[in-house]
């Protein structure tokens, strides 16, 4: 079995005459943490949005764990274990910061109205409680589990990024796209993130 997680294969991305992305070739490994250079325009975030079903490439092949993804949509990818942060922060500011990452797991989108209904209040009890002890894990993870009350917005700005990672954490991920996770931050919440990012589980991550 190929330690190769994620492929792109010869992959480009147009914009009517404008080539943001041409024949790129790309292998990711279990285990690796890679880092996408380049100056600004050079489609660093095209290429995330590419890989995360927000554009779909002119021409070229997305595999990720032997299935070709090319048409698959954001939501399924995510579910398959690719999630990303984002160059600017995209949290819902006027929830809290548990809620934020409850949002992003799955099974909490998977409580149906008939579950609800009849099944017996102790194993949906025990069901809540097991998926915010998992929420909780991830935020630990980030080292901000002594603030899941308090509002996303009212975090500062270093916080709200080490949260959006606990979230895309929450999805139970295999892949964890960091899409420029330092940007607009001083010197001390930079060495904070690092810090705070080496206990990510993820069995590869692309920076």
């Amino acid at each position: 079995m190929t330690d190769i997680i994620l492929e792109l294969k010869q992959v480009s991305v147009n914009f009517g005459g404008l080539a943001a992305l041409s024949a790129v070739d790309l292998k990711v490994r279990r285990g690796e943490i890679l880092a996408i250079i380049g100056p600004n325009g050079a489609g660093k975030t095209t290429l995330f949005n590419l890989l995360t079903g927000i554009y779909r490439p002119t021409s070229g092949t997305i595999v990720y764990k032997d299935k070709v993804i090319n048409k698959l949509k954001p939501y399924q990818r995510a579910r398959l274990g690719l999630a990303r942060t984002f160059q600017n922060t995209r949290l819902i500011k006027n929830m809290t910061v548990l809620e934020n990452v409850l949002v992003a797991h799955a099974e909490c989108n998977r409580e149906g109205l008939f579950a609800a209904v009849f099944k017996p209040q102790a194993v949906l009890r025990r069901k809540r409680d097991a998926i915010v002890r998992e929420c909780m894990e991830k935020l630990a993870m980030v080292g901000l589990e002594h603030k899941p009350d308090a509002l996303a917005g009212s975090l500062p700005y270093g916080e709200q990024r080490l949260l959006e990672i606990a979230r895309a954490l929450a999805t139970g991920c295999e892949v964890l796209l960091l899409d420029e996770p330092a940007a607009g931050m001083n010197a001390a919440e930079k060495a904070e993130l690092v810090q705070k990012s080496s206990n990510c589980p993820s069995s590869s991550a692309l920076k």
